[in-house]
């Protein structure tokens, strides 16, 4: 997928997301240069975000913005777009390598059967996530309710610079 329809349609679903109602974001965890996309109106020192590991098990994680960033290395190769943020998370990143998708605000939260559950607002209290591979990349997405079925609140897309092993079902990325 071209980097720029890429970064058009990540863009388009981050603005829906950022409308008022919710505003999700992604992170990278990796210890070197924690990071995290999150369009929209700049989040002030100390805000408190909701993180979840798309891995298997997922897991949920508490962080807070510790300050806003002019650029991420790696947010840029993959087309995100900013603010970008340093976040500080509950537990050392290098228990958390890889990436996570970030919900502003406080958030009930809560894992049942190695999935993670966020009650995202009254519309929508029990919003799942979901992780898969496309010929080069990962395809994030939060659902509404069940992954696939149910309405896509969410997508964005991360260049791996690798091929793997596509998993990913049409319902990911259109």
């Amino acid at each position: 997928m071209g980097g720029r329809l890429v970064a058009a349609l990540v863009a388009l679903a981050l603005q829906a997301a950022a409308d008022g109602r919710f505003r999700i974001g992604l992170v990278d965890m990796r210890p070197s240069q924690p990071c995290l996309a999150l369009t929209g109106a700049p989040l002030a020192k100390g805000s408190p975000i909701v993180i979840v590991t798309p891995g298997e098990p997922q897991q949920i994680v508490r962080a807070t913005i510790v300050d806003q960033v002019a650029g991420c290395d790696a947010m840029a190769k993959s087309d995100l777009p900013g603010p970008y943020y340093q976040v500080k998370t509950e537990r050392a990143l290098d228990e958390l390598m890889g990436l996570g998708i970030a919900v502003a605000g406080t958030h009930q939260a809560r894992i049942a059967s190695g999935r993670a559950r966020l009650a995202l607002n009254a519309r929508y209290p029990g919003v799942r996530f979901r992780s898969c591979a496309s010929s080069e990349g990962l395809h994030l997405t939060v659902w509404a309710g069940e992954p696939l079925v149910s309405e896509r609140l969410w997508h964005a897309y991360w260049y791996l610079g690798y091929d793997v092993e596509p998993d990913c079902r049409p319902e990911d990325y259109r």
